[in-house]
């Protein structure tokens, strides 16, 4: 999937039948993000992302991080994210991905939450993949929550 490139993933949304949806569901994979932490003590202390705040209308966060297989790596060999991928980036993508509510009420909860990562970077920003979505024959692909 990661030498998938634009191209390829627009002529799977523009041919018939089920490709479309399919593609979606292909480039869309589900991840757990396990990391380790660094104790006020010193001590390595094993986390996992499963619940952030969210605006529950959206329901949705688009977050650009790290790639998971590096997260991976750093986790398998007990190496902090920011250790493997910088602190700017891994707190950049913390922030994005769980950002403080901006106030406390109707449609901002604290819920649990499903990752997946794109295998595409950035298709969300790019202009011939929401016309390839927009002329797509296939209809359900809107059903699709990637899309």
């Amino acid at each position: 999937l990661d030498r998938l490139d634009i191209s390829h993933f627009i002529a799977f949304l523009l041919a018939p039948g089920e490709a479309p949806f399919r593609i979606l569901e292909a480039v869309f994979q589900p991840y757990n993000v396990r990391f380790w932490t660094l104790s006020e003590k010193g001590r390595m202390q094993r986390r996992q992302l499963s619940v952030a705040h969210l605006d529950t209308f959206g329901g949705v966060n688009i977050v650009a991080g790290p790639h998971h297989n590096e997260l991976q790596r750093a986790f398998e060999v007990r190496r902090t994210p920011e250790q493997q991928c910088g602190s700017a980036v891994w707190h950049r993508f913390l922030d994005r991905l769980n950002p403080a509510p901006r106030y406390k009420g109707r449609g901002h909860e604290f819920v649990p939450i499903k990752l997946f990562m794109c295998h595409l970077p950035y298709i969300h920003e790019n202009l011939e993949v929401q016309i390839a979505i927009a002329d797509c024959a296939e209809r359900r692909i809107f059903t699709h929550w990637g899309c």
